[in-house]
């Protein structure tokens, strides 16, 4: 019975979904469209977008909800212009994101049949 299937690329915690297009080296709040945190020597850091900055508009349209989303399908090694609010201020910066790193896995459980999946389930003790 095959317990897991490994998928390399930068799912950055993903459970399903294809890889990344790009990498912004930035994380956003929970449903929010401000900057939590900027990697060091990122795109994101080099552009120079800083922790609580507010997203607003990429390459001129709003993005809304869907920043995550939009981040992610950007082509790698094409400035974008990324608007925000720094402390009330708006600013306009040059963003170059660049292809995701190959530093991460995605682990995600395999489709198996019952009996598989009910020995599984009693070796993670019921969760999945």
């Amino acid at each position: 019975c095959q317990a897991a299937r490994m998928v390399i690329g930068d799912g950055g915690g993903r459970h399903s979904g294809k890889p990344a297009r790009s990498w912004c080296g930035l994380t956003l709040r929970a449903g929010e469209a401000r900057v939590r945190h900027v990697h060091s020597g990122a795109p994101a850091a080099r552009a120079g977008v800083h922790p609580d900055d507010q997203l607003l508009a990429l390459d001129g349209l709003r993005a809304g909800g869907r920043w995550p989303e939009v981040l992610a399908r950007l082509e790698p090694g094409r400035d974008v212009s990324l608007h925000l609010f720094r402390d009330d201020r708006l600013l306009a910066l040059t963003l170059t994101p660049v292809a995701p790193p190959a530093d991460t896995w995605t682990l995600s459980l395999a489709e198996v049949d019952a009996d598989c999946r009910a020995r599984r389930d009693a070796w993670f003790g019921g969760a999945r």
